[in-house]
């Protein structure tokens, strides 16, 4: 049985995907772009609710980076996701917006969609 439980879940999971990605660029002090973004999604190990990387959507990656850039979240969260920092400090802002961005995150994702 499929519920909105387990949808929030599967977002939390694709964040911890997001997060152990492997360094793809320098941090800076800028935004992270959206396609340094989607390289560190698109390189990064791990499983969405059992599913390798390599079988989500070819179209998920670029989605999830546009969606994350063009949020409220932090530029330091952001360059964590780049540089591959699998445990980045969210404080109650960054919370709040990764919690509102999570359904368009999952819109990305076809394969999470029920």
């Amino acid at each position: 049985m499929h519920t909105l439980i387990g949808r929030t879940a599967a977002a939390t999971m694709l964040a911890g995907v997001a997060l152990c990605g492997t360094a793809c660029g320098g941090s800076g002090d800028a935004r992270p772009s959206t396609a340094q973004l989607e390289a560190a999604l698109s390189s990064g190990p791990g499983t969405v609710l059992g599913q390798s990387i390599s079988s989500v959507s070819a179209d998920a990656p670029g989605c999830v980076a546009k969606v994350l850039h063009d949020s409220s979240l932090s530029d330091a969260v952001l360059r964590a996701i780049v540089d591959g920092h699998p445990d980045p400090t969210l404080g109650s802002a960054d919370r709040a917006d990764f919690k509102a961005v999570r359904p368009r995150i999952i819109d990305c994702i076809p394969e999470l969609r029920y």
